[in-house]
């Protein structure tokens, strides 16, 4: 039984970014993106929830089972940082902890990636990370529509712009991207 549309997941990063400095030295940024997306969902009706695992100090292996727990319809993995290779720096967390999820969960829960780096590399972040998808731009059409896609049981993901996944022959598909977040509410009517 699924609990909610989409849990937006900042996994745990800091200690392998930042190492012995992280219980210091470096500070955990509020999952901004995280916030937007989620007020996004709800306000178009679907529940969301998000899972900072950075500030709740969580390990992968607790992150993972956190997300099992809560069994939602999409795990989102919010990749982003405050700096220009923030993102790229917190991929090994998410994948470390998707990995776990997947084991978890048996690859029933599935999962998205949204960052600067998938946006920028989606072919190789699909090739080399675990999530079934890569978010290729800003988002919020892309989940909205993947989220659609997952309720509805809906067969043809070509339709859901900005998304990147493997086909049932295992190549790897990209669809035409999403418009830019300033256009969200003209481009997502009708």
């Amino acid at each position: 039984m699924f609990n909610i549309d989409a849990l937006l997941i900042t996994p745990p990063s800091r200690l392998e970014v930042y190492q012995g400095l992280s219980n210091d030295y470096a500070a955990i940024e509020p999952p901004v993106w995280s916030s937007l997306i989620a007020n996004y969902l709800i306000k178009r009706g679907y529940t969301s929830q998000i899972l900072d695992a950075e500030s709740d100090n969580l390990s992968h292996e607790q992150t993972a089972e956190k997300i099992a727990s809560i069994n939602p319809k999409l795990a989102i993995f919010m990749i982003y940082g405050q700096q220009p290779s923030a993102s790229t720096q917190c991929m090994p967390g998410g994948k470390k902890t998707c990995n776990k999820l997947n084991i978890l969960s048996n690859n029933t829960i599935k999962t998205l990636v949204v960052g600067t780096h998938a946006s920028a590399l989606p072919k190789k972040t699909l090739e080399e990370e675990p999530y079934n998808f890569v978010c290729q731009g800003e988002g919020p059409i892309t989940i909205v529509k993947l989220i659609e896609h997952i309720i509805k049981n809906k067969t043809r993901l070509e339709d859901i712009p900005g998304l990147w996944y493997w086909d049932k022959n295992k190549n790897i598909k990209s669809n035409k991207r999403a418009p830019m977040f300033e256009n969200l509410d003209q481009n997502l009517k009708g």
